[in-house]
């Protein structure tokens, strides 16, 4: 369980690292505070004059671990308002990724990564973070991808992702999408950065929302003569303009929008959170031929769901599959989900299930 908390706290902090002298103290004073309750209730006068010190301790605590999360918070907010301020821009190129194993609430996995920052001057140099990701995140992130960064003049490899509000323009300026792929981690003068959700906005505000989910590095050159018009329409062929200068980054390094779309709809935490559960019979499966995080396939599944006291359906899901988990998504394994008892349309995988002859897991795969 301390190891458990430990992995925990380290993956959401980063380089903050978990001091075992304080994981100590905390078990120290547990111990003594039930070894002082089996002296109250059992030493008379003399227990209850050792169990109020600790029993006071005892009840102080939580309020202190409390405090000491919100310092840690506030620390957090002002370190980034500071690097939002102060900090060096520059770009990290993922160079790897892979699962440390913990999760955090639904949908959210610890991560390590290394990347190699280039700062706006200096040399480029090579980073390892720990953080959690969200699933629906995750395209975002595969090896050679290029994120917007500010760096910690003070600590150079000290880093946030910069996902401050970018000035985008509106459908009367003229726009150039510069080719940014995985790997080329080029950046040409002038050039703006989207990621994830400013991306998608971006798009919707030129008309092309049904796109969105596909995009989740843009790099955007406001200093150009392309059109708008030209934009659309090279978006529209498939991601890149007939002279190879407008281009949306997609994760997968194609320009299979359709699927990556129907993935990101398919990421309803409403439904994960709050749908009824219910088994699944696999019918058909198809790789997408995307991977997130590693080599972590994106899967398209038609299942049949057989909901309790209710007639089975069949739905398509869509998912990003743990890799570990692959070998179970075969025709005919059982596979459980989460569904809208209203609207039956609205199916999300919750966990692949045991392997023959295991318990059933605990938390999603």
């Amino acid at each position: 369980m301390k190891q458990q908390l430990r992995k925990a706290l380290c993956d959401q902090c980063g380089e903050l690292q978990v001091n075992w002298t304080v994981m100590i103290l905390i078990t120290a004073v547990f111990v003594g505070t039930g070894i002082a309750l089996v002296a109250g209730l059992f030493g008379g006068e003399e227990g209850a004059f050792v169990t109020m010190p600790l029993g006071i301790s005892f009840i102080a605590l939580p309020f202190v671990l409390i405090g000491v999360l919100l310092l840690v918070m506030n620390a957090q907010k002002s370190g980034r308002e500071r690097l939002e301020k102060y900090g060096i821009p520059g770009t990290a190129r993922l160079v790897s990724i892979n699962p440390t194993g913990s999760e955090f609430g639904v949908g959210s996995y610890g991560m390590k990564m290394e990347f190699e920052v280039t700062p706006s001057r200096g040399p480029a140099f090579k980073v390892k973070k720990s953080q959690f990701v969200n699933v629906s995140d995750m395209a975002a992130f595969q090896p050679g991808a290029v994120f917007p960064v500010l760096i910690d003049p003070k600590k150079r490899k000290r880093f946030i992702f910069d996902n401050r509000q970018q000035q985008a323009a509106g459908p009367s300026i003229p726009l150039q999408f510069q080719p940014m792929g995985p790997g080329t981690g080029t950046v040409a003068p002038g050039t703006q950065f989207f990621q994830g959700q400013q991306a998608a906005q971006l798009l919707a505000g030129l008309g092309l929302g049904g796109l969105a989910a596909g995009a989740t590095n843009l790099s955007v050159n406001l200093d150009t003569d392309s059109s708008v018009t030209e934009l659309q329409e090279a978006l529209r062929a498939g991601g890149i303009a007939p002279d190879g200068q407008v281009q949306t980054v997609i994760s997968s390094g194609g320009a299979d929008l359709d699927s990556i779309q129907k993935i990101i709809d398919q990421s309803d935490y409403e439904v994960l959170a709050h749908g009824e559960t219910a088994e699944s019979t696999i019918l058909e499966v198809t790789d997408l031929g995307l991977k997130v995080a590693g080599d972590n396939p994106a899967i398209q599944m038609l299942v049949e769901v057989h909901p309790a006291g209710r007639q089975p359906f069949k739905a398509d899901v869509y998912g990003f599959a743990n890799a570990a988990s692959r070998h179970k998504l075969q025709v005919g394994r059982k596979l459980i989900v989460k569904f809208d008892p209203a609207d039956i349309t609205k199916v999300a995988i919750y966990h692949t299930g045991p392997d023959e002859g295991q318990p059933s897991p605990r938390v999603i795969e």
